[in-house]
C-alpha cells in the first residue's frame, strides 16, 4: 500500500528516483534477511521420502496438469498472468484515458493496496471459515474476471470526471479483493496438497511458474495494447473466465501420498 506513494514522491528527486528508492529498499531486504532468517530444517522428512529432481515436478506439472496439485499451479499462474498482464499496462491506460501522471499514480495503486491489505488481514480469514480455501478459489477468480473486465467501462461514458473516476475506483476494486483471495487460497491448498519432504520444492515449482507469467504477461498485454488500450483488459478477463473450468474441478480431499499420486498419474494416463 506504501510503495506507490513512495515511488511517486521519489520522482521529485528525478526520473531516477523511483529506481533509486527501490534498490535501497531491496538491499534492506536482503540484508534483513541475512541476518535474522534462519534456515528451515532441510532434513525433515527426507529420510522417509526421498526427494524428486526439480525437472520431474515440473514436468509434472505440464503432462498432467489436471491433476490436484498440477491444476492449482495452473490456477494460480493464470491468475497472476492475467493480473500481471493489467499492471503492465494499467499506468499507459489511465495516462491515456484520464490523464493521470507517474505523480499522482500513486493513489490509486495505494488504493488497490489497502483493499488487499484489509481483505488479507480482516476478511481473509472469515472468508475461509465461511466458504473453505476452494469456495475461496472461486470466489476470487470470479472476482478477478470482473474486474478486469469492467476496468475499461467508465471511460467508455460521457460522463463528468469525477463520477468516471469514483465508477473506475468501483470497478478496480474487484482486483484486490480477487487476489487476496485467490492467491492466498491456492497457495495454501498447494502446500497442503503437496507430498511430505515436497511441499518446499511444490512451492518453488508453483513460484517458478508465477515467475514465467509476470514476464510474459505484460509483454503480451503491451502488444495487445498497441492494438486498443480496453482490449488489454478483456483479454486478461477472459483467461480467468477460462480458469472456471479448472476451479470448478476442485474438490476437497487429504494431502497426497507418494503413491496416491502414483495412481492419479496412472489413472489419467489411462
Amino acid at each position: 500500500m506504501i510503495g506507490p506513494l513512495l515511488g511517486s514522491l521519489a520522482t521529485y528527486f528525478g526520473p531516477s528516483g523511483p529506481g533509486f528508492v527501490a534498490a535501497g529498499l531491496c538491499a534492506l531486504n536482503a540484508l534483513s534477511a541475512w541476518r535474522w532468517l534462519p534456515e528451515s530444517n532441510r532434513r525433515e522428512g527426507a529420510a522417509e521420502h526421498p526427494r524428486r529432481p526439480v525437472s520431474q515436478a515440473v514436468i509434472e506439472v505440464l503432462t498432467h496438469p489436471m491433476a490436484p496439485v498440477s491444476a492449482l499451479i495452473w490456477i494460480y499462474t493464470v491468475g497472476m498472468l492475467a493480473f500481471m498482464g493489467m499492471n503492465g499496462v494499467l499506468a499507459l491506460y489511465l495516462g491515456a484515458a484520464y490523464g493521470v501522471t507517474e505523480r499522482t499514480i500513486g493513489w490509486l495503486y495505494s488504493y488497490v493496496g489497502g483493499v488487499g491489505l484489509v481483505m488479507r488481514a480482516v476478511l481473509l480469514g472469515p472468508f475461509v471459515r465461511r466458504f473453505g480455501e476452494i469456495g475461496v478459489t472461486r470466489l476470487g477468480s470470479l472476482s478477478l474476471v470482473l474486474g478486469l473486465a469492467l476496468m475499461p467501462v467508465p471511460a467508455m461514458f460521457h460522463l463528468a470526471r469525477p463520477a468516471q473516476l469514483f465508477l473506475l475506483a468501483l470497478a478496480a476494486l474487484f482486483v484486490p479483493v480477487g487476489t487476496a483471495l485467490l492467491f492466498p487460497a491456492t497457495t495454501a491448498l498447494v502446500s497442503r496438497r503437496s507430498i511430505k519432504g515436497e511441499t518446499g520444492q511444490t512451492m518453488g515449482v508453483q513460484q517458478s511458474f508465477g515467475s514465467v507469467a509476470r514476464l510474459v504477461g505484460p509483454v503480451c498485454a503491451g502488444w495487445i495494447f498497441e492494438t486498443d488500450i480496453r482490449y488489454p483488459f478483456w483479454a486478461a478477463a477472459a483467461l480467468m473466465l477460462g480458469t472456471s473450468f479448472l476451479t470448478s474441478r476442485l474438490r476437497q480431499d487429504a494431502p497426497p501420498t507418494v503413491e496416491g499420486k502414483e495412481e492419479i498419474a496412472q489413472a489419467e494416463v489411462t
